[in-house]
C-alpha cells in the first residue's frame, strides 16, 4: 500500500510534538541535579510547561471534533499564559537581578496571567478572549479557527512584552568577564528567541503550514540548543557571578589609592574598618585623613614596602593584617595607583601561639618517653631533635647530638641506604632491624620506626628506637645451641642408617633360617604320612610363614616415615604393575578427575594392600572402584568392592594390629602410612554388599589438576 504525502505531513508534525514534549521532560528532570542554582526552579517550570503545550498541541491537531479541540485550548491556557512570567523570572535570576520582581512586583505581574486563564476557561460564554471556533479542513493538519477578543490581544501584549524585555536584558546586562558565560548568554537567548519568533509569526498570521503554530512543534530544536548549553558550556552548573559583586561582597578590605595618596575606591568592607560612626570614608579623601587613627596604616600607605604585618587595636581585641601592595599600571605602563589588601591575620597569630605552647607541652612528652625518639632533617640527614632517652642512649651531650650527620651511629651503612630508598616509596616503616654505635663504641641492637613528619617547617623522618639488645643475644645463643642439636641429631641419623643396616643383615639371615625349617618339615611331611605327625608338621610349616610374614613386614615398617611426603596422583599409582598385576580379571575403576596428593612415598603400599584384602577377603569379587569428592574443605578418596564386606562388628578392629586370619599387618599398616601427612581411614561399608574405605585427606595436602 503507498503512502501518501497527504498522510505522512500530519505524522511528521505529530512526531515532532511528541519528540519536543520529551525533550522538554527530559530536560526539566535532568536539571535537578543542580539543586544548589536558583534558576532551577523557573527553569524546569518552563520545561514542564513547554512539554506541556506540545502534547496538548498534539491532541489538539490529532482529532477533527470541535468540541475537543475548543476543550484542549482552554486547558491549553492554563499554562501559556504565565511563560512570560517565568521567561523573564528565569533571566533575571541567571543575571542575578531577581530582587527587581520582588514583593508587590512579582504578584503584579501574576495578576494579568490569572485573569488570562478564567477568561480562556470560560471563553464558550463570552467574547472577551476567543468566539465563532469552528474546525479548518483545508490545510495538512485540522486546526481550530476563532476570533480573537480584546483580553486575548492584551494578554499578547503582556506576554511579547515580558519575553522581548528578558531577551533585551541578556543582551545590554554584562558584568562577568570570562567567554564562557558570554556563549552561555547567547545560547540561553537562542532558546527563548526562537520560539519567541514562531509564535510571532503565527500570531501575524504568517505561518507557513495553514493554520499551525510552529512554536510548539520545533522545540526540539531548543531542546538541542539547552543540551549544548548544559553539556558544553555548563549552564546551570558554572554560575556567573559579577565582578563588582565579588569586590563589594569580598570579605578582604580592599582599598584603591591614586598617585597622590587620594582613595579612588574601596570596599564596604575596608569602609567598615577604616570609618566609625562620627566619620564616614569619602572618595577622593586624603588616606592620612581617612586613617588618622591607625597610624601605622597610613605609614605603610606612603613607605615603598610590598608587605607587612599590622596590628589595630578594637575596642575588644588587637587585630592583626597581613597588608600588601601592589602598584597599578596603565597599558602604556605608567603608574595609576596603588592596590592594597588587608587581610585579618589574628586568628592565625592565636592559632600560632597556641601551636606553639602546644609544642612546648609535646617537647615535655617526648622528652620524657621511656624511648629514644629523634627527628633528622631529609634534606642533609642532619639531627634536629633527641629526646633525654636519646642521650643516654647514645652516651652523647645534646650540643654533640644536634647538627649531626645519623651515618657514624650506623654500625652496617648498608642498613642506611636500604632505609633509605624504602622511604622514597612510602611514608613509613616499622620495625626495621638495625644495629647501632653509641659515643663511647658500644654497639647494641634496636628495632626502628621511621615517620615522614613536617618539623620546624621542614620535611624530616621523625624516628623512635626499642632497644632488644638482650632478646639478640638471646637468640644468638638459641642458635648456638641449635648449630649442636643439628650435630647430634646427624649424628643420631647416622647411628639409625647402621641400625638399620644391621637390622637388614640380620633379617636376611632369619629369613634363611626360618627358609631352611619350612624346607625340613616339606620334605619331612611328604616322607613321614603318620596323621597327627602330619599336622604338627604343618603347624611348624604355619608358623614359619607367619614369622617370614612379620620379617618381611619389618621391612617395610623399618623405611615408614623415613622420606620427605611427595605429591603422588592416585590413578597413575593405582594403575602401578603391581596391582595390576593382582588384579587379573578385576575391572578397576579410578578416579574421573585427576587429583594429586601430599604422602608417604610408600602411598603405593597402601592402594596394594587395600587391593590384596579385597581378592583375599572379599569372596568372588569383580570389580574395585576408587573415586573421589569434597566434604567442605577436606578430600575424601572412597574406595568400594562388591565382596562380602565387613561385619558391622569388626569396623572398629580391622585397623588394630594382630586382628585378621593372616598377619593382621595390612590394615594397621596402611593406618600408618597415612596418619605420617596428617590423613584418616575408616570403613564405611554395609555388610554383604562390599567393603567402603574412606581416607579423608586433609586442607592444603591435595590438588585438583
Amino acid at each position: 500500500m503507498q503512502i501518501t504525502a497527504e498522510e505522512i505531513v500530519p505524522f511528521l508534525f505529530l512526531l515532532m510534538l511528541v519528540s519536543s514534549a520529551s525533550a522538554m521532560i527530559c530536560l526539566g528532570l535532568y536539571s535537578r541535579r543542580y539543586p544548589g542554582n536558583p534558576a532551577i526552579i523557573p527553569y524546569q517550570i518552563l520545561m514542564f510547561s513547554a512539554a506541556y503545550w506540545a502534547l496538548n498541541y498534539a491532541l489538539d491537531l490529532s482529532t477533527i471534533n470541535l468540541s475537543q479541540k475548543i476543550f484542549l485550548q482552554e486547558i491549553r491556557f492554563i499554562v501559556i499564559p504565565f511563560i512570560g512570567v517565568i521567561d523573564l523570572w528565569l533571566v533575571l535570576l541567571v543575571l542575578h537581578k531577581a530582587e527587581w520582581i520582588r514583593g508587590w512586583r512579582w504578584k503584579a505581574l501574576l495578576i494579568l496571567p490569572v485573569i488570562t486563564v478564567l477568561a480562556a476557561l470560560t471563553s464558550r460564554y463570552h467574547t472577551l478572549f476567543r468566539y465563532n471556533y469552528s474546525v479548518d479542513l483545508t490545510g495538512p493538519l485540522p486546526t481550530l479557527t476563532f476570533q480573537n477578543g480584546p483580553l486575548f490581544l492584551v494578554h499578547i501584549g503582556f506576554t511579547y512584552l515580558l519575553l522581548i524585555a528578558g531577551l533585551v536584558l541578556l543582551l545590554l546586562i554584562r558584568e562577568e568577564s570570562h567567554g564562557i558565560y558570554l556563549k552561555q548568554r547567547i545560547l540561553l537567548f537562542g532558546a527563548l528567541a526562537f520560539p519567541t519568533v514562531l509564535d510571532i509569526i503565527f500570531q501575524i498570521g504568517g505561518t507557513p503550514i495553514h493554520g499551525v503554530n510552529l512554536a510548539p512543534i520545533f522545540f526540539w530544536i531548543v531542546g538541542i540548543i539547552y543540551v549544548i548549553a548544559l553539556f558544553r558550556f555548563g549552564f546551570l552548573d558554572i554560575v556567573p557571578i559579577a565582578r563588582s559583586r565579588v569586590i563589594e561582597e569580598m570579605g578582604m578590605p580592599m582599598i584603591v589609592l591614586s598617585t597622590d595618596s587620594r582613595i579612588a575606591d574601596l570596599n564596604p568592607t575596608a569602609e567598615r574598618l577604616l570609618g566609625s560612626d562620627s566619620a564616614r570614608i569619602r572618595i577622593g579623601q586624603d588616606i592620612a585623613t581617612a586613617a588618622a587613627s591607625w597610624s601605622e596604616f597610613t605609614s605603610f600607605c606612603s613607605s615603598s614596602e610590598g608587605r607587612k604585618e599590622l596590628s589595630k587595636q578594637d575596642e575588644e581585641e588587637t587585630r592583626i593584617f597581613d597588608a600588601s601592595m601592589e602598584l597599578l599600571y596603565s597599558s602604556e605602563g605608567i603608574p595609576e595607583g596603588r592596590l592594597i589588601l588587608l587581610t585579618d591575620i589574628t586568628t592565625q597569630k592565636k592559632l600560632e601561639t597556641e601551636i606553639r605552647r602546644s609544642e612546648e607541652r609535646w617537647r615535655s612528652i617526648v622528652d620524657g618517653a621511656p624511648f629514644p625518639i629523634v627527628i633528622t632533617q631529609i634534606s642533609d640527614n642532619k639531627i634536629m631533635f633527641v629526646n633525654q632517652r636519646t642521650i643516654r642512649q647514645f652516651n652523647l651531650s645534646y650540643d654533640d647530638l644536634i647538627g649531626r650527620s645519623t651515618e657514624c651511629f650506623y654500625v652496617d651503612l648498608t642498613t642506611r641506604e636500604r632505609l633509605i630508598a624504602t622511604l622514597q616509596t612510602q611514608d613509613e616503616i616499622d620495625d626495621i632491624e638495625m644495629k647501632m654505635q653509641a659515643g663511647d663504641g658500644r654497639t647494641f641492637w634496636v628495632y626502628a620506626s621511621v615517620r615522614k613528619i613536617q618539623y620546624m617547617s621542614r620535611d624530616a623522618f621523625f624516628i623512635s628506637f626499642a632497644d632488644f639488645t638482650q632478646r639478640k643475644n638471646l637468640e644468638e645463643t638459641l642458635t648456638s645451641k641449635n648449630r649442636e642439636l643439628e650435630l647430634v641429631t646427624f649424628s643420631l641419623t647416622e647411628t639409625n642408617k647402621k641400625l638399620n643396616l644391621l637390622s637388614s643383615i640380620t633379617r636376611h639371615d632369619i629369613l634363611n633360617m626360618v627358609q631352611v625349617i619350612s624346607t625340613i618339615s616339606e620334605i619331612i611331611k611328604i616322607e613321614k604320612t603318620e596323621p597327627g605327625l602330619q599336622k604338627q608338621i604343618g603347624m611348624i610349616t604355619d608358623a614359619g610363614k607367619t614369622i617370614q610374614n612379620l620379617i618381611e613386614f619389618t621391612r617395610e615398617y623399618e623405611d615408614l616415615g623415613q622420606k620427605t611426603p611427595v605429591w603422588q596422583n592416585i590413578s597413575q599409582t593405582l594403575q602401578s604393575r603391581s596391582i595390576n598385576q593382582i588384579c587379573s580379571g578385576i575391572t578397576l575403576i579410578t578416579p574421573e578427575r585427576a587429583v594429586e596428593i601430599l604422602a608417604d612415598p610408600m602411598l603405593s603400599k597402601v592402594f596394594f594392600n587395600l587391593v590384596e584384602n579385597s581378592i583375599r577377603h572379599g569372596g568372588n569379587i569383580s570389580t574395585i572402584q576408587v573415586s573421589t569428592d569434597t566434604e567442605g574443605e577436606t578430600l575424601k578418596i572412597i574406595y568400594e568392592d562388591d565382596g562380602r564386606g565387613i561385619p558391622q562388628d569388626e569396623k572398629l578392629l580391622i585397623f588394630t594390629r594382630g586382628f585378621g586370619r593372616n598377619t593382621g599387618l595390612g590394615l594397621f599398616f596402611i593406618r600408618e602410612v597415612l596418619e605420617i601427612t596428617g590423613m584418616t581411614i575408616t570403613e564405611e561399608g554395609v555388610p554383604g554388599e562390599g567393603v567402603r574405605f574412606v581416607i579423608r585427606v586433609p586442607e592444603g595436602r591435595f590438588r585438583f589438576i
